[in-house]
């Protein structure tokens, strides 16, 4: 435990006094929390942001509670950046300790629970979640995760107190509002423990615990995940997906190297396989047929014929392949799950198992597009490739490995030391070293590997120039960003010079019509364009579509020859270059500063923007209709008035920016966000005090009852 604290502060405090930190993630949440920060400050709580992809809303498709969190420390007087850092290092060092406790609530013993947390936290995948990603929610969300599957383990008992089922509700709740596909992960470990309970209590029982958890969670989350839910339609030609959920990771090389060794750990992996081994010889015996020592090779006899497959170019090999490896992970899971024998076991004790078939599965889903022949399937295709990432799905698979590990550790320490003490020397000095290489390694990646192969920066590499911000701020014009082959703390330079950009984070979010088409992770990078061609074309089309976009700045980083390409003949003038690493950041201003507002044949006098939620338009009035169209991205939550009348607010065909028809002789038009019902706010209130106060009182009576 002590070990894996000290790693713990070793990987999340580096960086405090360097300006921006930049995991590959970092930027992305960081802005969040100045945004939100600056904004409380001066007495607004925004609902949309202006400064990424013409607009979109702030925290709707991402859960609020982690940045919320974050936003409030700073609020105390800390630096945001320190809030942001403290608060995800806090999460880093509640994940072990959350290993600890969740091996104690499945009945294992202290000291390997305790080498349970240690073994997590030196987990590839881990390390590298934390240190080179920053995946800050996913941080937060770990120890949450952890907490409820602990207390919804305890409620599912035949005789538990409700108070378990409402700490249930509680603790789903705040993990779907920290990061909502951790939640939904959590959800599918949910439904695996009922399974299991089968034999113990028939299905009825638990399944009833499970709705009542669901149900309650949905009331406490319902002001952000009705929302949340109704905005699906809303962002339906969004094409953007992570493109892991179709990655072939059943590959026997890349299995092997990448996922088992470089993301898993090739000694975890190896001492969960032998936990499970030992766990199911010990309790069943003879009773399953096919064990982890058969399953593993054919497992990847499967991954190897898939691979030849690939190489020959034959699909019957290749298809041959999918069948072994989903057949294999199939009679071992059904033999667990469906067994009579198994579920007697079960009836006695289930953690063991429990973390067997759930590490059995994750890697059956880490494996995902080709090795379940179900995600094939259209509608099937559509929402696994639209909700998931396998990535968090190996995260989360490290929970129950670490722990697998500990016991398969011990037990193989123990046999050796009985057999030969100086064998089980060499076995601990032969798994301490693939460990601790393994954590070098990522640190080092970490550090000083390039983002991507587009972009020529490490994660390290993170300051904005002074030069830049001290342009920006000086120059009063108005317009946007547009930003390619530069570092990724474009993203928060909006907080610093007040200009956002075209640019953003999450490509789910964007609802302007030309960034949507490119289907893309970030426009900075286009890290996965077909070739260069392919995003340098797309560079120019967004370059010369800058006034529709309300471009008035393009900053390119300068390898030498890229700026040349990319702008020439393109109407700006170069305003600024400032050496940075290996290329020269370049700035560029529009020759003719481009408007927000496209106001037809009525003049624009005026355009402010009190907050992020409010544009007032100042016009002159004529004595005709006219339709107006303001450069900022069109939601339902947008409402107008036109000196003090309520004003229809539309969607303009082709662009999906914000389309008015002014009346004649109108002057001032005030566009606001206004969400449609306040219903999902009562509902979260009175469902979250219900849970409140039935825990209170239950927790009131048991005392009395024990006076």
């Amino acid at each position: 435990m002590i070990g894996a604290m000290l790693i713990s502060i070793v990987v999340t405090i580096p960086r405090l006094g360097d300006g921006i930190p930049m995991g590959v993630d970092t930027t992305s949440h960081l802005y969040k929390i100045l945004f939100l920060q600056y904004w409380w400050r001066q007495g607004v709580f925004p609902f949309w942001s202006p400064d990424w992809y013409a607009g979109s809303p702030a925290l709707l498709l991402y859960p609020p509670l982690g940045y919320y969190i974050t936003a409030g420390v700073s609020l105390l007087g800390l630096d945001p950046l320190l809030s942001y850092k403290l608060v995800d290092a806090v999460g880093y060092w509640l994940a072990p300790v959350g290993v600890y406790f969740l091996a104690d609530e499945l009945g294992f013993s202290k000291g390997l629970n305790a080498l349970a947390a240690l073994l997590f936290s030196v987990v590839p995948e881990v390390v590298e979640n934390y240190i080179f990603f920053d995946r800050f929610p996913t941080v937060i969300a770990i120890p949450i995760f952890c907490v409820f599957i602990i207390i919804f383990h305890k409620f599912l008992e035949e005789q538990a107190s409700p108070v378990y089922g409402l700490g249930a509700i509680l603790t789903m709740s705040a993990l779907l509002l920290t990061h909502h596909l951790s939640a939904l992960i959590a959800g599918i470990v949910a439904v695996l423990m009922i399974l299991l309970m089968v034999g113990k209590q028939g299905l009825t029982r638990p399944l009833l615990k499970l709705i009542f958890v669901g149900v309650g969670t949905a009331g406490v989350t319902a002001f952000w995940l009705a929302p949340f839910l109704m905005s699906f339609d809303l962002f339906s030609a969004n094409q953007f997906y992570n493109r892991n959920v179709t990655f072939p990771f059943l590959r026997f090389t890349y299995f092997g190297f990448d996922v088992a060794s470089y993301l898993l750990g090739i000694a975890q992996f190896i001492l969960a396989a032998t936990g499970i081994q030992s766990i199911i010889g010990r309790k069943f015996g003879r009773r399953i047929p096919l064990k982890p020592m058969i399953f593993f090779p054919i497992l990847l006899s499967g991954m190897a014929l898939f691979q030849a497959g690939e190489v020959a170019s034959s699909i019957g090999l290749r298809t041959l392949g999918e069948v072994v490896v989903a057949g294999s992970f199939v009679v071992l899971l059904g033999q667990l799950i469906l067994s009579s024998h198994v579920r007697r076991i079960l009836s006695r004790v289930n953690g063991s198992i429990f973390l067997t078939v759930w590490f059995i599965l994750f890697l059956w889903l880490g494996l995902g597009y080709y090795a379940l022949p179900i995600l094939q399937l259209p509608y099937i295709s559509a929402i696994w490739v639209k909700t998931m990432d396998v990535y968090r799905i190996w995260l989360y698979l490290a929970l129950p490995m670490s722990i697998l590990a500990a016991w398969g550790f011990l037990r193989s320490i123990s046999k050796l030391h009985s057999w030969k003490p100086l064998a089980a020397v060499f076995l601990l000095a032969l798994i301490v070293a693939p460990i601790s290489a393994g954590v070098l390694l990522k640190m080092n990646y970490a550090f000083n590997h390039d983002v991507n192969l587009v972009l020529p920066y490490s994660t390290a590499n993170a300051e904005i120039p002074p030069m830049i911000i001290h342009y920006f701020q000086n120059d009063p014009s108005p317009g946007r960003i547009l930003a390619f082959n530069v570092p990724f703390w474009i993203y928060v330079l909006p907080n610093y010079i007040d200009k956002p950009i075209v640019d953003g984070w999450y490509p789910q979010t964007k609802l302007v019509t030309q960034l949507v088409d490119i289907n893309d992770y970030r426009l900075d990078d286009l890290e996965t364009a077909a070739n260069d061609t392919v995003r340098l074309n797309n560079w120019q089309r967004l370059i010369s579509e800058a006034n529709q976009l309300d471009a008035t700045w393009v900053i390119i980083g300068d390898n030498g020859t890229l700026a040349g390409r990319i702008m020439k003949d393109a109407p700006f003038n170069e305003q600024l270059s400032v050496p940075y690493g290996k290329v020269d950041l370049k700035v560029y201003k529009a020759i003719q500063v481009p408007s927000l507002v496209d106001s037809g044949q009525q003049p624009l006098e005026n355009v402010t923007r009190p907050n992020p939620d409010i544009i007032i338009l100042s016009l002159k009035p004529i004595s005709s209709t006219n339709t107006l169209i303001v450069k900022e991205a069109y939601f339902p939550t947008w409402v107008a008035r036109a000196d003090g009348q309520t004003l229809p607010v539309k969607s303009q065909p082709g662009t999906n920016y914000i389309m008015l028809q002014i009346p004649a002789d109108t002057r001032q038009v005030i566009i606001y966000q206004k969400p449609a019902t306040n219903l999902w706010n009562v509902v979260s209130i009175v469902s979250l005090l219900t849970c409140a106060g039935l825990i209170a009182w239950s927790l009131t009576r048991g005392r009395r009852r024990g006076a």
